[in-house]
């Protein structure tokens, strides 16, 4: 939920399908994300995580700097190539 607070104004819509690794979940979870406008959820399912991370983003054409989002998405990746 972090990277949604960071993510910048011109993402309006987000989904994916996350490996989620924090301290609830040393071993890895399989988590649903999703953004609509400000508003968004993480939930955890039932099942083994997948190998890696998808997410699709949205946004407002020109609104989104790709750099400073890559390093965005970085961040929160524990600082693998995203």
């Amino acid at each position: 939920a972090k990277a949604a607070e960071c993510l910048p104004a011109g993402i309006i819509r987000a989904k994916g399908i996350l490996h989620v690794i924090d301290a609830d979940h040393p071993g890895g979870a399989l988590a649903v994300y999703q953004l609509v406008g400000k508003r968004s959820s993480l939930t955890f399912e039932i099942g083994a995580p997948p190998p890696e991370s998808r997410l699709v983003l949205i946004g407002r054409s020109n609104a989104v700097d790709l750099r400073e989002l890559e390093e965005i998405l970085a961040s929160c990746a524990g600082g693998q190539k995203v």
